[in-house]
């Protein structure tokens, strides 16, 4: 609702734009990349290396595979904001 009074769009035009930002920002993760919003932050991931654990309950060893995790870096300016040094 504040973007389309802010801009003027519709509230239907507006949540599109946004499902069409964050499929944009699923999809370049998707592929690998990292996605900058200046002023905001940095959309990346964070590489796991395939590993054994145990199961606590039984004491088996469980393979758990190599894996990405999303992760999401605020910039020093958002930062700043939240803290209210800006």
């Amino acid at each position: 609702v504040k973007l389309a009074k802010k801009t003027g769009l519709t509230c239907k035009k507006s949540i599109e734009v946004i499902d069409v930002v964050f499929s944009s920002i699923k999809e370049s993760l998707a592929l690998g990349e990292t996605v900058e919003l200046r002023k905001f932050g940095v959309f990346g991931f964070r590489k796991h290396k395939a590993r054994e654990a145990r199961n606590p309950r039984t004491g088996e060893l469980v393979n758990i595979p190599a894996q990405r995790h999303p992760r999401f870096k605020a910039s020093k300016f958002l930062n700043a904001i939240i803290n209210g040094e800006a």
